[in-house]
């Protein structure tokens, strides 16, 4: 990237990005960002999006990704009981990427971080031959870590949300919405005119909702938790062979919304196979002793998140399995894997 450029960038996006905090000493701009020490325990992520692989430009508004990088970001540190504070972004840009798209991405960034209560204070930029790809490293704070290791027999499995939304949202974007339809969702006028249901499962892929309240709220209450960023399916797995267990998977209890329902039902589609292997819903998923669920409740409720009893966690030699009209049978986890 031509190094005038490259400062117009970061300029354009200093301003758009503006620190608030009295943390933050030094921001966009230096070699490195200088904050206040953060007491207690720390706690790191990061993530990429890579075009053509987690996106394709011309069914994501880069505004709507812009603000789900920050998401899928802070749902990670959410999932481990804790609150996002900073983060630091990296840009590779080819050539066919203008000003404007950058410009749209960094807004986008900008609301992320205020609807998430976080600032990004920095980062690098880069040309690159292609693809283009965002990375934040994010970090924060967390005073009691819910780690996946924690699960134990005979504890409930419950997630936040409804799922498999993201995997419809995604398959209708790129299979069947037209130019039309997508030039609306890049306004923001889709609500207005594009089917009411196709509108709800197209933004749950272009722009998760993170619950990032809830993980620090059930820190200390809970046993195990994830977020579903790979599929109900193959995330379960995680916390089972963490914590040498198995599982049960009630598919009657599977939460799922009405717009993926009907459209499911349309294309004659089972909804239930879409919400276990359909990734990206970023719902927490996390196990707890019957006895907290009372208190679970309680505190979703407060927050107006919807939470639902989906299962129990097993011993490991039971593995883990899916139950419904059909009987009980293995669970396949078939989620989303990059290098499958």
């Amino acid at each position: 990237m031509e190094p005038k450029r490259e400062f117009a960038i970061i300029e354009m996006l200093k301003e758009i990005l503006a620190p608030s905090s009295g943390k933050i000493k030094v921001g966009i701009g230096d070699d490195a960002a200088i904050v206040e020490s953060l007491r207690g325990k720390s706690a790191f992520s990061t993530d990429i999006l890579v075009e053509d692989v987690h996106f394709r430009r011309k069914t994501h508004p880069p505004r709507l990704l812009g603000e789900k990088a920050v998401a899928v970001n802070v749902s990670d540190i959410n999932a481990m009981g804790g609150r996002a504070e900073f983060a630091l972004m990296g840009l590779a840009v080819p050539p066919t990427i203008d000003d404007n798209y950058l410009e749209e991405i960094g807004r986008g960034i900008a609301r992320g971080c205020r609807r998430y209560g976080l600032e990004t204070i920095g980062g690098d930029i880069t040309r690159s031959p292609g693809p283009f790809f965002i990375n934040l490293m994010v970090w924060g704070t967390v005073e009691k870590p819910i780690l996946r290791s924690g699960a134990r027999p005979d504890d409930d499995i419950w997630v936040t949300g409804t799922l498999g939304d993201s995997r419809a949202g995604l398959l209708w974007l790129s299979e069947e919405a037209g130019e039309k339809e997508l030039e609306l969702f890049k306004e923001g006028n889709g609500e207005k005119v594009i089917n009411k249901h196709l509108y709800f499962l197209g933004k749950a892929h272009l722009v998760p909702q993170v619950y990032h309240t809830a993980g620090p709220l059930l820190s200390g209450i809970v046993n195990s938790m994830i977020d579903i960023s790979d599929g109900l399916a193959s995330d379960l797995g995680h916390i089972c062979s963490k914590s040498s267990t198995g599982a049960l998977i009630f598919g009657d209890q599977l939460p799922l919304s009405s717009a993926l329902t009907l459209w499911a039902g349309e294309r004659r589609k089972n909804p239930r196979e879409i919400a276990l292997q359909g990734g990206e819903d970023y719902q927490l998923l996390f196990s707890a002793p019957r006895k907290k669920e009372k208190e679970i409740r309680g505190i979703l409720n407060a927050q107006k998140i919807k939470a639902t009893r989906i299962g129990k966690i097993q011993e490991k030699a039971l593995g883990i399995s899916y139950s419904d009209e059909q009987g009980c049978r293995p669970l396949q986890e078939d989620g989303w894997d990059h290098f499958g």
